[in-house]
């Protein structure tokens, strides 16, 4: 059975675990879907740690501005949503920002087979990249991760179902 087969054979459970997940981390997915799901610092290695141990991929990391304060220079970017935990809200940033993602032939592999060892390879490729973009000169405070999870297409939101 390959990675979106198990997925999509367990559904339900595996998407009830990722809505656990986004809660407990207080993540903020911008659509009704599992991409751009906004994760602060503070909660995003967690966030990634549970994500792997339920066998979910990441495949994408982009960047939001999380303006709170005009006075350090914020908003940089697009505009987007409030936020649901913090103060202010989202500015989606464009291409002023490294984006990291992985090798297609990464996927390739764990489309062959479902491997927790691949998820996990392919999330801790992803920590360490949020965590060398952190560390650079042009990181900047208001500079909030957010996470696209590989997963079906055809997944939307539970909670925006109901």
């Amino acid at each position: 059975m390959d990675y979106m087969e198990y997925l999509s054979s367990n559904s339900e459970v595996i998407q009830c675990k990722v809505e656990n997940a986004l809660e407990k981390y207080r993540a903020e997915p911008v659509g009704d879907g599992y991409i751009d799901i906004i994760t602060d610092f503070q909660f995003v290695e967690g966030f990634i740690l549970e994500l792997t141990s339920i066998g979910i991929a990441i495949n994408r990391v982009t960047w939001w501005c999380h303006c709170y304060n005009e006075k350090k220079g914020c908003p940089h970017g697009m505009g987007g949503p409030q936020s649901q935990y913090n103060e202010g809200w989202y500015s989606e940033l464009g291409n002023d920002i490294d984006v990291i993602e992985i090798s297609q032939s990464s996927y390739e592999l764990l489309e062959q087979e479902v491997s927790l060892d691949r998820v996990k390879a392919i999330n801790e490729t992803i920590l360490n990249g949020l965590i060398k973009y952190s560390k650079s000169e042009r990181f900047r405070d208001c500079d909030t991760p957010a996470l696209w999870l590989h997963v079906p297409d055809e997944w939307k939101r539970l909670n925006t179902m109901k």
